[in-house]
């Protein structure tokens, strides 16, 4: 049987078409890959909610993902803060797309799960009762404000911190944050959960005072349209608390690191899961539920080989200090 020279030279010619095409998109990645993702990743930490300042996530993200694509042989850690990256912004988007339009949010099992803790009532409503007052507001209301809000702060600045003096533990903290966020998006969308607040307000609690916005309104009317910025997000994402799952992952970093380092992390940490319960915005399971996965995903990450990323011995100093003199070099050398 003979084959047919056109239908041999057309896949020749096909053949040799999607060699070319192959080799074209490597060379433009390799050439301009870096700049897509950093301007990518720099466009989507501008987007507004979920920021205590407008310009904060572009600088704690953006600051060591510009550096380690400037710096030449350490691909590894560009790489490893453009997962984180755009990562986080992959799990902002699903967690609000995940609300959907409210019909199967769940209200009863999560307060089901609750009440044993709160000897027949929700510990939200048990803790609101003995420490909730009109007024401005007690230390340990705004202790516990403070601590809420670290959790727009902190993850990011952890990382940051561990890239800055050159940690070993830098990969896997990232690896396992990502692994909390695609989890935690996973039961947002199987199982969109209210949170007290909202439960109070649709006749499932006794009422619920969402302690931050209503002491912040209280304070300042401002300071309250700055909070609902602030906490610009899905409503029913309440199971697992990743407020609650963050923190904890930043306890497991900081108790692998130094014990006494860990021992502080475990006070913010719990103090963290109090506030949450506290001020309305989670239930008790939500916040176990927020522990229990990031324990696990600092457990597989610690399964996952050659997460190290290779730093100068000084970290970050070092590394900005280099840059700087081989610019100055340049720039005799013109």
């Amino acid at each position: 049987m003979s084959l047919d020279p056109r239908s041999t030279a057309a896949a020749s010619v096909s053949n040799g078409l999607r060699t070319r095409l192959w080799l074209a998109a490597r060379a433009f990645a390799r050439r301009y890959g870096k700049l897509i993702v950093v301007l990518a990743a720099l466009v989507g930490t501008t987007f507004p909610g979920n920021q205590l300042w407008a310009h904060l996530y572009p600088i704690l993200f953006g600051l060591p993902l510009v550096l380690t694509a400037l710096q030449k042989g350490n691909q590894r850690a560009f790489r490893l803060w453009a997962v984180y990256i755009l990562g986080f912004l992959a799990f902002r988007v699903v967690r609000n797309v995940a609300e959907g339009d409210g019909s199967g949010t769940h209200f009863q099992y999560v307060i089901a799960l609750d009440r044993p803790f709160g000897l027949g009532q929700t510990p939200t409503n048990l803790l609101q009762s003995l420490w909730w007052q009109p007024g401005p507001g007690t230390a340990l209301d705004w202790y516990l404000i403070t601590i809420y809000l670290t959790y727009f702060l902190l993850p990011p600045l952890v990382a940051l911190l561990l890239w800055a003096a050159g940690s070993r533990y830098l990969g896997r903290y990232v690896l396992a944050s990502i692994a909390l966020f695609a989890m935690g998006c996973f039961l947002f969308v199987v199982l969109p959960t209210a949170p007290p607040w909202l439960a109070a307000r649709e006749g499932y609690l006794p009422p619920v005072h969402r302690v931050v916005n209503d002491l912040f309104f209280r304070l300042d009317p401002a300071l309250f349209n700055y909070s609902r910025a602030i906490d610009r997000t899905n409503p029913v994402a309440a199971m697992p608390s990743l407020h609650m799952g963050c923190a904890w992952l930043i306890a497991l970093v900081s108790m692998a690191i130094r014990p006494w380092l860990g021992v502080v992390a475990l006070v913010y940490a719990t103090s963290m899961g109090l506030a949450l319960v506290y001020t309305g915005e989670h239930y008790l399971a939500d916040v176990l539920a927020g522990v229990i996965l990031a324990s696990l995903a600092w457990w597989l990450t610690g399964r996952v080989k050659g997460l190290e990323v290779e730093s100068p011995a000084l970290g970050f100093p070092a590394m900005a200090w280099q840059w700087l003199r081989t610019a100055s070099e340049r720039r005799r050398s013109q």
